[in-house]
This record gives C-alpha cells, sequence and structure tokens, in this order.
C-alpha cells in the first residue's frame, strides 16, 4: 500500500488524496461527535490512514474534549506513567469505523515526567560554562532501564487495536548530550576508560563572547562511535 505524507488542507483535490497518510497533531473537534465527523470526512476525501499524537509533554490538550486528569501524560494506559485521559480504545474505534487506519506516532526521547520514575532515567547535557553536567528532560537511551521504560509503551500500543506505530526521529544526541551517571558509567565498564571532559571538548567563544560553544577532540570521537552502538543495539 502506497501511503503519501503531506500537509492536509480541505481545498486539495479529493482524487489526489486516495489511499493517503495525514498527521494529525491537535484535532481541532471539541467533542466526540465532531471528531467522528472529521474522521467520516477525511475517509470520504479518500485518506487511508491518521498518524495520532498521543503523548501530551505540555499542558496544551491535544485532544480538547478529554478530561485532563494530568498536565502532561500519555492518552492510553501504561502501567506506572501519568495518563491524561485513557481514550485511544474510543479513538481507534471511531476510526475504524469510517474506515481509517491508525498510526501512533511515539517519540523515543521525549516523554512526559521521566524524572518522576522510581529509577532515574533522565539524559544529562555538559555545560561548557560550568564544565558540568545537568539534565535535559529527554529519555537516556543509553540507561539499560531506557528499553523496558519504551518496551512498556509499544506493549500497550499493541494490546490495543492500533495498525501500526511510527517511531519519531528524536533519537539523534547533540554533541553534549549523553552524558548522565549510567552512561558514564557504562562506557567505562564497556570500554575500560573513563570520560574527562576536558579532553573531550575545548570551549570557545561565539557571537561576540556571548555564548560559548565546543569543539571536539579525538577521544570525544571514541565515546560517540560507542554512543552510536549502544543506541542501536
Amino acid at each position: 500500500e502506497y501511503l503519501n505524507n503531506f500537509f492536509y488542507s480541505e481545498t486539495l483535490d479529493s482524487v489526489k488524496l486516495r489511499g493517503s497518510l495525514i498527521e494529525i497533531e491537535l484535532p481541532a473537534a471539541k467533542d466526540w461527535n465532531e471528531l467522528d465527523k472529521y474522521f467520516e470526512d477525511l475517509a470520504e476525501k479518500g485518506i487511508a490512514s491518521v498518524q495520532l499524537e498521543m503523548i501530551q509533554l505540555t499542558e496544551t490538550p491535544i485532544f480538547l474534549f478529554s478530561n485532563q486528569l494530568k498536565k502532561q501524560g500519555y492518552y492510553f494506559y501504561v502501567k506506572n506513567r501519568p495518563v491524561v485521559d485513557d481514550i485511544l480504545e474510543k479513538l481507534v474505534y471511531i476510526a475504524h469505523k469510517n474506515r481509517l487506519k491508525v498510526l501512533i506516532s511515539l517519540p523515543l526521547r521525549h516523554h512526559p515526567m521521566i524524572g518522576h520514575n522510581s529509577v532515574l532515567l533522565m539524559d544529562e547535557k555538559w555545560s561548557a560554562i560550568q564544565n558540568e553536567t545537568h539534565p535535559n528532560r529527554k529519555l537516556d537511551l543509553l540507561n539499560n532501564a531506557a528499553k523496558d521504560f519504551l518496551t512498556a509503551i509499544i506493549d500497550s500500543l499493541m494490546a490495543s487495536e492500533v495498525d501500526g506505530v511510527v517511531f519519531k526521529d528524536d533519537f539523534t544526541y547533540d554533541i553534549t548530550d549523553g552524558f548522565s551517571k549510567a552512561a558514564i558509567d557504562n562506557y567505562q565498564i564497556s570500554t575500560g576508560r573513563k570520560i574527562i571532559f576536558n579532553d573531550m571538548f575545548v570551549p570557545i567563544n561565539v557571537s561576540n563572547d556571548a555564548e560559548i560553544g565546543v569543539l571536539t577532540t579525538e577521544k570525544y570521537m571514541n565515546v560517540a562511535m560507542w554512543r552510536t552502538r549502544e543506541i542501536k543495539q
């Protein structure tokens, strides 16, 4: 099946939409009836699949008609995770009723309240100004527990009637990302080498001394290659 991903507009020629996929981030529907009608209109125009956001990272509701139990969280049940409103089953039912397949967008690093888990799963970023690391609010993929964290979410989605999961491309790391205690310890266990930040990074002034940037040394490349290999596994 051939799917086209594009910016949907009501003015598009419906003939060209046949079999297409559209990504819906903030549906305008104010209640379930409006959502039903919206899905019906999409199907009539030839849309075959919808890709939905089901993870709320800000206080802005994704679904206006949802019962906001939490300001951040998931719109489906995941054990020991914050649930905004468990509406996935009903969403899928309405979409399927209108002959639409449902795909769920799943980020790899951006998740709500990861600093509130019993196991610390937040990544840390090295600061050139302070020469120390600070939490960056992203999931630490170099922490061995991150796999279980993501697996629980995927298992919950697969237990529903969704037709698939689309992984977001937010797994890339900035140069100074990836230096949580777990990552540093795992690097030393795997390679026998310690991470010494001043051996890897050279701070430089940029933008008329208003900012501090960094250059990397060959020792950083060893860490970067290890990091890439670990994340792929």
